[in-house]
């Protein structure tokens, strides 16, 4: 399998990390729903991507209902993340405790 990016050169290595809704899960106080991440201590929201290019928010295990795991890839800029990858991990996939990050090889697909 092929994975394509918009990566520009110097791009940090995709890592695992919770994306969920900033006001429905991560605390993000804002007027509307809108897609986080949690890296490590730090929340953010994201540019680059919506919730609803990652399913349907509303869904039993959609992003305002739920903390998911993702491959994600990008950096944070100026208090928001900028993203250029962000894949969910099947729930089945995700650990049984939530963790903020750990470290992938963007390479390494099943």
């Amino acid at each position: 399998t092929i994975q394509v990016t918009n990566s520009p050169p110097g791009q940090v290595e995709a890592f695992v990390a919770n994306v969920s809704c900033g006001q429905c899960n991560l605390e993000l106080d804002r007027d509307e729903c809108d897609l986080a991440i949690r890296r490590e201590e730090a929340t953010y929201f994201v540019d680059g991507f919506s919730m609803d290019d990652l399913g349907d928010p509303h869904d039993e295990d959609g992003l305002c209902n739920e903390i998911r795991q993702a491959k994600v890839q990008g950096k944070a800029k100026d208090g928001r993340f900028l993203a250029t990858l962000i894949e969910l991990l099947p729930v089945e996939e995700a650990a049984e405790e939530p963790f903020y990050f750990s470290r992938v090889d963007v390479n390494d697909t099943p």
